[in-house]
């Protein structure tokens, strides 16, 4: 464990970056993306039964989200590989916790859209309102992810913990939200590709795509308190 951690420590935060790309698919990444894969087909199947999908979805996505806060651990660790798949000896502490951390981060997020959209019932606003508030809830959104991966408290989403943090290293910071953004992007472009040209195959490769993109953005994550821990200013928390 020790080399792997000096490995990194040998490189630059933009390399560091970039290698988010390639991540996924180090040591046995390529098999914890295929097992993966098959939990997201599970989660997407489970949705079409009404109240045991209900429950599915919780269980197998929160075991999901477990595993992704296991990700941004390691990486904040200074691994340089996928961990691998969390014990799952509770299911609160092991699937509806690590759900419910995940919703809160995305529902605080959405909060400047929600108000926008509120106050634009009784207000007048700039045509460019709406857009604007969602760019700043999808700017909020992976610093308040990164912080209840690692310290997974629900007080980690508050404005109070996230803006400071975010500005204490705004260029990084913005670096990192670039690259989340070109993934999402390659995501988009290559499903896009897979749907059209490989009716059912690429429906099944799309479920894998769609974990390599998030594996990748969560290396991303740790990899930015990785090298940013000082300034970020966060006590560490994540058993990972």
């Amino acid at each position: 464990m020790a080399r792997h951690v000096d490995a990194v420590e040998t490189r630059t935060f933009g390399t560091l970056l970039l290698d988010a790309f390639v991540y996924p698919f180090r040591g046995q990444g390529k098999w914890l993306l295929l097992v993966g894969a098959g939990f997201l087909l599970l989660v997407k199947m489970a949705g079409f039964v009404p109240l045991l999908g209900l429950i599915a979805i919780v269980v197998f996505g929160g075991y999901m989200w477990s595993f992704l806060f296991e990700v941004v651990g390691s990486s904040a660790a200074g691994q340089t590989e996928l961990p691998n798949w969390p014990s799952f000896d509770d299911i609160w502490d092991d699937a509806v916790r690590p759900m419910l951390l995940f919703l809160a981060a995305l529902v605080v997020s959405a909060v400047p859209a929600i108000a926008v959209g509120i106050t634009g019932r009784f207000v007048d606003l700039p045509a460019w309102a709406p857009e604007a508030a969602w760019v700043v809830g999808l700017l909020y959104l992976p610093m308040a992810v990164l912080g209840v991966a690692l310290n997974e408290t629900f007080g980690m989403v508050s404005p109070v913990v996230v803006i400071p943090a975010i500005l204490r290293v705004p260029v990084e910071y913005g670096a990192a939200c670039l690259v989340l953004a070109i993934i999402v992007g390659i995501e988009a472009a290559t499903d896009r590709f897979l749907v059209e040209q490989l009716p059912i195959l690429g429906w099944l490769l799309g479920h894998w795509l769609s974990l390599y993109v998030i594996v990748a953005q969560m290396r991303v994550l740790g990899v930015l308190y990785y090298t940013q821990q000082e300034k970020i200013g966060w006590f560490r928390a994540h058993r990972g």
